[in-house]
């Protein structure tokens, strides 16, 4: 209700419920069980580098050399993923503009009998769409394996 009324002059309904339901999705993933896992990890963390260093202080130096390592790696990906997301949205905003026009033209279409042209322009928007939510799915593996990785282990 706040946003300005030339937003919904720009936007047709089905823009609008896309945006509304991109945006919900995003705020939601920030306070799912990722959350709760970074904050365990970190206790862990710090009880597993008070337990190495009291069984060998230099391979705690070693184990704490990598870390800056894994955040970079962590960050270069988490970086990439908000470029795809940013893509996404303008390409799920585009298909939710193709569609709201579509539906609302429904009539036309069966009038000019124009359907498969319709289904031909449905797959040129759903195919981006579909293959950014498959990069962001990709890279947020990507951070998931490289979270999860115990540099520990390999020495």
């Amino acid at each position: 209700m706040k946003i300005k009324a030339d937003y919904f002059s720009n936007k047709n309904y089905a823009e609008i419920l896309n945006n509304i339901n991109v945006d919900i999705g995003n705020m939601t993933s920030i306070a799912d069980d990722s959350v709760f896992f970074v904050i365990t990890q970190a206790f862990s963390m710090v009880g597993g580098i008070i337990g190495l260093f009291i069984l060998d202080y230099k391979m705690t130096i070693m184990v704490l050399l990598f870390i800056p390592t894994k955040a970079i790696i962590m960050k270069y990906f988490a970086k990439k993923r908000k470029r795809v997301m940013d893509e996404f949205i303008a390409e799920s905003e585009k298909y939710a503009g193709w569609f709201g026009d579509t539906v609302g033209g429904v009539r036309e279409v069966k009038l000019f009998g124009i359907l498969e042209n319709k289904g031909k322009e449905f797959t040129e928007m759903q195919t981006p769409v579909i293959n950014r939510q498959k990069k962001m799915n990709m890279l947020t593996q990507w951070n998931s394996m490289t979270d999860k990785i115990e540099w520990s282990k390999h020495f």
